[in-house]
């Protein structure tokens, strides 16, 4: 983090000087904004994509991606710097993760003449994961790939796998990765990613595993 100065007593020469406080948000979901006033040596001396740390405790890594200059003193702009990314002290939690589900309308049964059975059941759960990578990382070594999100939200279940019951039966269950989304923010190294996991929970109808839930 940058020091703080009162303004005029010291011109920015090397770094950038810290105007009042930076401002942190931290919503439960999206990412997370850094928010700095910053007196700049010149102009260009912190172009977007530039890395900014979060202010103590929090921590974390920030991209810049807006600037806006609200004024000059002796010569040097003072700027409003708007950074996104995660704050996180622990730099191995620097993530946030988010859970869905739903019910989907899956297969309709006639039964005789009277009577016509919808089978409602749990549709893949999807674990999303917000993280920062200083590089752009390799899509194909998630999605696709069978493995367990950093938290399954009490779904529990191992990586997917699938496994022989006879020659024509089979059952398969578990965790496998979705999809990979890297933003390589302007002027920048660094991506902003998310990452999904889809559980498979298996079903009677299809591999073996588990019953849906019939809704007459």
């Amino acid at each position: 983090m940058s020091p703080t100065l009162i303004i005029g007593t010291q011109r920015p020469v090397l770094e950038p000087v810290l105007v009042g406080n930076p401002a942190l948000e931290q919503p439960p979901e999206g990412w997370d904004v850094l928010r700095e006033r910053l007196w700049l040596p010149h102009p260009s001396f912190l172009p977007r994509g530039s890395v900014r740390q979060g202010p103590e405790p929090e921590g974390g890594i920030f991209i810049v991606q807006d600037l806006r200059t609200v004024e000059w003193q002796a010569g040097c702009p003072i700027v409003d710097v708007t950074s996104l990314g995660i704050a996180a002290a622990d730099a191995e939690k620097a993530y946030k993760l988010e859970c869905s589900g739903n019910l989907s309308e899956d297969l309709s049964l006639a039964s005789g003449e009277y009577l016509t059975a919808t089978i409602w059941r749990i549709g893949h759960p999807r674990v999303t994961k917000r993280w920062v990578s200083p590089t752009v990382p390799a899509v194909f070594e998630h999605v696709g790939v069978a493995s367990v999100p950093p938290d399954t939200f009490g779904i529990g279940g191992g990586p997917w796998s699938i496994a022989w019951v006879a020659a024509d039966n089979w059952a398969a269950s578990g965790w496998m990765g979705e999809s990979r989304v890297p933003v390589k923010l302007p002027g920048s190294d660094h991506c902003l990613v998310t990452d999904t996991w889809l559980y498979d929970p298996g079903y009677a109808d299809r591999d073996g595993i588990a019953p849906g839930i019939i809704y007459l």
